[in-house]
């Protein structure tokens, strides 16, 4: 019986097919509406090629994994593959060739090894507040440092093998001191890896973020800001204030 949770003993999920990916939508039996409506939402988001290139990856792991040495070439690798829109348009034109062509190409190109530092604005602390920019930052981040206004859920959103660096005062810490804070982005970006400085509010608002910057700058390091929404503008709005 569906979506009957007290007379079944399974529950038959709502399906997205893009075979082999394979995403499945279920409420527990307790709103089968609202699955369906969000399996029709996914469905326009998710290209219908997904499931070629899944295929194709697959066959393309083992040179990936010999061509590749580490972990992080790896990822960057597939990042750059899975993004490529001409690779997405020959897989689904069925070109071969361009297919071919293009793969060689991402495969013998140089990966990016320069480190880049993003500033990013998490916002007054609700991670729903957070901006899509912003979340696809920290996504994509080899390190996040963060201070103590960055709230549990915001950095629930951070890549699970990402480096974490708690740098905000708290109970039993001290702070630790702007110009080491400068620092660590500096060294982590000369590692050739991904940072993300992520600040409560707007980086800008007593953030300091321009002290940061300014070191970047000096150090000849690439950087970028994703402004936030300022913990001022969040409360206001909350409590209804003009």
């Amino acid at each position: 019986m569906v979506d009957a949770p007290r007379q079944a003993s399974f529950i038959m999920p709502s399906i997205i097919d893009r075979s082999p990916l394979m995403v499945a939508v279920s409420s527990g039996g307790t709103s089968p509406v609202l699955a369906r409506l969000l399996r029709e939402k996914l469905e326009s988001i998710l290209p219908l090629h997904l499931g070629q290139l899944a295929r194709y990856a697959g066959h393309l792991r083992a040179r990936v994994k010999q061509q590749f040495a580490t972990v992080g070439e790896r990822r960057r690798f597939w990042e750059k593959l899975f993004v490529n829109d001409r690779l997405a348009q020959s897989l689904a034109n069925d070109d071969r060739q361009a297919v071919a062509d293009t793969t060689e190409q991402l495969l013998t190109e140089p990966l990016e090894h320069r480190g880049e530092v993003v500033l990013v604005g998490a916002g007054p602390g609700d991670a729903g507040l957070l901006t899509l920019k912003g979340l696809q930052q920290i996504q994509q981040a080899d390190v996040v440092v963060y201070d103590r206004l960055v709230s549990d859920d915001i950095m629930n959103l951070v890549r699970r093998d990402a480096d974490r660096v708690f740098v905000g005062k708290r109970s039993g810490y001290h702070c630790v001191p702007q110009e080491e804070i400068n620092q660590i982005l500096l060294r982590e970006a000369q590692k050739g890896r991904r940072v993300v400085r992520l600040k409560g509010g707007d980086p800008f608002i007593f953030g300091r973020g321009g002290e940061e910057l300014e070191t970047l700058c000096e150090a000849g390091i690439p950087f970028s800001v994703v402004p936030g929404i300022t913990a001022a503008s969040g409360c206001s709005a909350y409590s209804g204030s003009p």
